[in-house]
């Protein structure tokens, strides 16, 4: 199981315009929904899983990587979308830094442990400063996705 399956251009935001990780985490789960044609009332379920999810306990990571997910009822597939903030933006993470991706997974409440492979991906790929460097420097969404390959 690979990012690249599942991560779609259209799910991709490049310096989006969020003020802080709420207004993000909502933009960019709504965003992955449409770019994988849910319904509004998935879309709705998907927005509220990740945001509860959030309130529980901070995604954002160490490095600047954040990674908000929830399990959601009635979605159809796994889904990945990402924010790349070279800017960066607080989002209360383990080390105190702000987060410049995000990387936001959605699993249907079915398959609540498979995004796990995911995560290791995610990990293992962000912790690559090089890799953050390519992707802060892509001036198109399909780049950042052919990065994934």
């Amino acid at each position: 199981m690979r990012v690249s399956a599942y991560l779609k251009p259209e799910a991709i935001m490049l310096r989006p315009a969020t003020t802080d990780k709420w207004q993000l985490v909502e933009v960019l789960c709504r965003q992955i929904c449409q770019a994988n044609g849910c319904t509004s009332a998935v879309t709705e379920t998907a927005v509220k899983a990740v945001l509860e999810r959030e309130k529980s306990s901070s995604t954002g990571m160490d490095g600047g990587v954040a990674v908000p997910h929830a399990a959601v009822a009635g979605l159809p597939t796994l889904m990945v979308g990402m924010a790349v903030m070279p800017e960066g933006l607080e989002f209360e993470a383990i080390d105190g830094s702000i987060t410049t991706v995000a990387v936001l997974i959605l699993v249907p409440k079915t398959q609540k442990l498979g995004h796990l492979r995911l995560l290791a991906e995610v990990a293992r790929r962000l912790s690559d400063l090089g890799f953050q460097q390519h992707m802060f420097a892509a001036s198109s969404e399909g780049q950042i996705c052919d990065l994934w390959l």
